[in-house]
């Protein structure tokens, strides 16, 4: 895989010379600049980050479901009013590609955790019960302990 520096026509450690230069100044000058410039600075470049990756989240879900829902199962999905006002398909064209696409969901989800992110693994909903209710460490009924716990 090639990175970024490389399709750029650049070679590796200049870019990452140049990058670490260039954020040296911007951390200096940030330094220097009074509190509210400097927050306000900060403010407007996480808000337009955060706001960037909300727009490419949402349409990457629009584009999922077009194509999952759209062109494998042939379904088309009922829109708002406001963005054009689909009206929903009667029945799917293709039901027997659901479990299909379920299943593709529940398999790449898997990888995702197992390759990219491993620390996500685990027991989430007993964490969070174990976590929030102290001295109940399995779930079980709520006939089979005491409450509140001691």
């Amino acid at each position: 895989m090639r990175s970024l520096a490389d399709s750029l026509g650049q070679d590796s450690s200049g870019y990452r010379l140049w990058l670490r230069a260039d954020g040296a100044k911007c951390s200096r000058w940030l330094s220097g600049a009074s509190y509210l410039r400097k927050w306000l600075i900060l403010g407007v470049v996480i808000g337009a980050s955060a706001g960037l990756g909300a727009i490419v989240f949402y349409e990457a879900l629009v584009a999922a479901t077009h194509f999952f829902l759209g062109v494998l199962a042939g379904y088309q999905v009922p829109t708002p009013a406001g963005e054009g006002g689909h009206a929903a398909s009667a029945s799917f064209s293709r039901p027997w590609v659901l479990p299909l696409v379920v299943g593709l969901g529940a398999l790449l989800g898997a990888l995702l955790v197992y390759w990219v992110a491993p620390e996500a693994e685990g027991h989430g909903t007993d964490a969070a019960i174990s976590a929030t209710i102290p001295g109940v460490s399995d779930f079980a009924p709520c006939w089979s302990r005491s409450w509140p716990p001691r």
